[in-house]
């Protein structure tokens, strides 16, 4: 079975740091952060790889446990640009505890890095256990005095993480840990929509505590769209990687980090090619995931100005998650495989809905309730965005939308 036949079951069974914890400042206004992570080696590509990657809407560009010359060379290249560059020392692997030696040792790779107008912020850690979160939460506290305009990145296990690997008793107990000790800039997480070929039915209920905690302590999120097949699954996609980036926006997610861009090498998985294949040419997925960047920045003036309010799921919700109910400004889709995230700026009500099926696209009637006078589309690309009203309060207010297979659409609600 494909790796990427996800999303039909799921939805049948079922840095630029704004308003983030303790007030810290955001780094981006309008711009949503798209990371090209396992990005192409410029040291051997130069220029040409980045000017690629801003042609396919990347704002971001991201390769863990690089060594210092390799990620002074990118930065160079970068600076040129106008690219933003996170950095991921292999020192960050190895930093001591004793205040004294962690200070001299944060002012070494701070020294190394500080001067380039590209550098966005750091990736320092991947899946760490509980157990290191205090040690973490110590380092960061100094990076982040020293660096204050550089937004910190820590990749969090997934929900299906045994308590062993999470190092807590649960899912819930090794977030709020995290949060409670590292005191985070950004929530990051890890979670495959398929493992071994099969959908991940906790796909969303991890998307589900991810959500809740950023809203709770006001802290941003981020989420991964995978694009890399290895051992014998088959490449995604165009609706494989909207179902993905689009259920992210409708939760609330403030950042996205295709992974991978480039075929990362590996002695435990026989990755084949990301978005570029492994002579490093772009691939189809890479211009799905152009179009789907486009889309977004033509969103993201509104998106990153919206507050999530809630998320529900068309019946049968996935595992985790709520079914829509009465008291919503949408309350029934006709269809099983459909998300609605709401949103609010100031009094503006707004809806961002997917449709979950990445195989067949659909027409479902939404019902909305009587307070609802018309609803519009934000516009994402170059076609009329739709629009309906409903004039005559004593009618059935509803109306049919059409969406792709994966498809997501952001919607203002007027009431």
């Amino acid at each position: 079975m494909k790796r990427y036949m996800i999303l039909v079951i799921l939805a049948t069974t079922g840095i630029f740091l704004a308003g983030v914890h303790n007030c810290r400042a955001q780094k981006y206004s309008d711009k949503f952060p798209i990371v090209a992570c396992y990005g192409p080696d410029v040291t051997r590509t130069g220029i040409h790889a980045f000017v690629e990657m801003k042609q396919a809407g990347f704002t971001l560009y991201c390769y863990p446990d690089q060594e210092t010359k390799s990620n002074q060379i990118l930065l160079n290249i970068a600076d040129s640009l106008n690219f933003g560059v996170i950095i991921s020392d292999q020192r960050f692997k190895t930093l001591p505890e004793q205040p004294d030696t962690l200070n001299r040792s944060l002012d070494s790779i701070r020294a190394d890095y500080l001067n380039h107008p590209s550098l966005w912020g750091y990736l320092v850690s991947n899946k760490p256990p509980a157990q290191f979160f205090k040690k973490m939460g110590n380092q960061q506290s100094l990076m982040f005095a020293k660096n204050p305009a550089q937004p910190i990145l820590i990749n969090l296990l997934p929900v299906y993480a045994s308590p062993l690997q999470l190092g807590s008793p649960g899912y819930y107990e090794y977030i709020w840990e995290f949060i409670d000790k590292v005191n985070p800039q950004i929530l990051y997480y890890d979670c495959y929509p398929a493992i071994n070929g099969m959908a991940n039915p906790e796909y969303y209920k991890n998307m589900e505590i991810i959500r809740k905690s950023s809203v709770d302590h006001s802290i941003p999120f981020w989420v991964n769209v995978y694009t890399m097949p290895f051992n014998t699954d088959d490449a995604p996609e165009h609706s494989h990687l909207r179902v993905q980036a689009y259920s992210a926006l409708a939760y609330g997610a403030r950042g996205l980090a295709f992974n991978t861009y480039s075929a990362p090498d590996s002695t435990v998985w026989q990755f084949k090619s990301g978005l570029l294949d492994k002579v490093g040419n772009p691939t189809q997925a890479w211009r799905y995931a152009a179009e789907i960047n486009s889309e977004i920045h033509q969103l993201g003036p509104v998106l990153m100005k919206l507050q999530s309010t809630s998320v529900f799921h068309s019946a049968p919700a996935p595992p985790g998650c709520s079914a829509l109910g009465p008291d919503l400004p949408i309350t029934q889709v006709d269809g099983e495989s459909f998300l609605l995230g709401f949103f609010s700026y100031n009094k503006e009500k707004y809806v961002f809905i997917v449709n979950k099926n990445h195989l067949y696209g659909a027409r479902p009637r939404l019902y909305f309730s009587n307070r609802v006078q018309k609803i519009r589309e934000i516009a994402r690309n170059t076609n009329k965005p739709f629009t309906f009203e409903f004039p005559n309060p004593h009618k059935e207010k509803s109306c049919t939308i059409l969406f792709k297979a994966g498809d997501g659409r952001l919607f203002r609600i007027y009431e």
